[in-house]
């Protein structure tokens, strides 16, 4: 570290996390840009509902992040419970919000100079990659995605919080989800797509560099991270007081 440079910790909750990279991608150029001037597609998800949320308030469209999920890791507590999820991707084509539609409808007509993002399940720091949980016979949304993203050159970003990562390659990961003759459970796919995490989001809104030192807690801190930021005194000072102002962000809720 530079001796011009300070440093200071701050520990992240997961819904933090989820504002976090929201904000970030909401002033994104490369974001902004496929929302106005060509196609972009929010996949439904908990991640992608903070983000769709942030790019809405950006381009002044309508949008309510209630239900925009599609499958849900949930705990012991809630494995019964059921909600009513949206039937509609965000989707932007030239800054107008196209309604009722998904990926399934518009990833044909999707090519180089539009934009995907989808949430991810599992997260390999190390190699930069990411996993999606498949609980579809036939692949879900993904399928249709991978048709633009390897067809088609269509640019793919993966928002996902650092509580997803794990410690084997994701590929390793697929090969014991996926084998031959297990029946049972969730199988498990590795993108080609760009991974986007709260380390970029620092990075991008605050200029500062992010590593993570430590995680997890209890009484709603469970899955947090503590962080160890590093720059200048200005810039960690601005940093400080965004996480203040969302500090109180609620868990996730049904």
């Amino acid at each position: 570290m530079s001796t011009s440079e300070s440093s200071r910790q701050f520990l992240l909750t997961v819904s933090m996390g989820k504002r976090l990279i929201a904000d970030a991608l909401a002033t994104d150029e490369a974001v902004l840009r496929a929302a106005k001037e060509h196609c972009l597609v929010v996949i439904m998800g908990s991640t992608n509902a903070a983000v769709a949320a942030a790019l809405a308030e950006k381009l002044s469209l309508s949008f309510s992040p209630n239900g925009f999920h599609r499958g849900l890791q949930l705990g012991p507590a809630r494995a019964g419970a059921h909600s009513a999820p949206q039937n509609a991707d965000f989707i932007v084509r030239a800054g107008e919000l196209l309604t009722d539609k998904t990926i399934f409808d518009v990833a044909d007509s999707l090519g180089q100079e539009d934009l995907i993002l989808k949430g991810a399940n599992a997260l390999h720091l190390k190699s930069r990659s990411a996993g999606v949980l498949i609980g579809s016979p036939v692949g879900g949304t993904m399928m249709p995605i991978l048709q633009a993203a390897v067809g088609r050159r269509t640019r793919l970003i993966h928002p996902v919080g650092l509580e997803k990562r794990v410690e084997r390659p994701i590929n390793e990961l697929a090969a014991l989800a996926n084998r031959s003759g297990d029946s049972k459970g969730l199988r498990l796919l590795e993108s080609c797509g760009e991974v986007y995490t709260e380390l970029h989001a620092i990075e991008a809104l605050f200029s500062l560099r992010a590593n993570l030192l430590a995680a997890g807690g209890v009484c709603g801190a469970e899955g947090s991270v503590l962080l160890m930021l590093s720059g200048s005194e200005e810039n960690l000072l601005r940093a400080e007081r965004y996480f203040r102002s969302i500090q109180d962000m609620p868990s996730f809720s049904l």
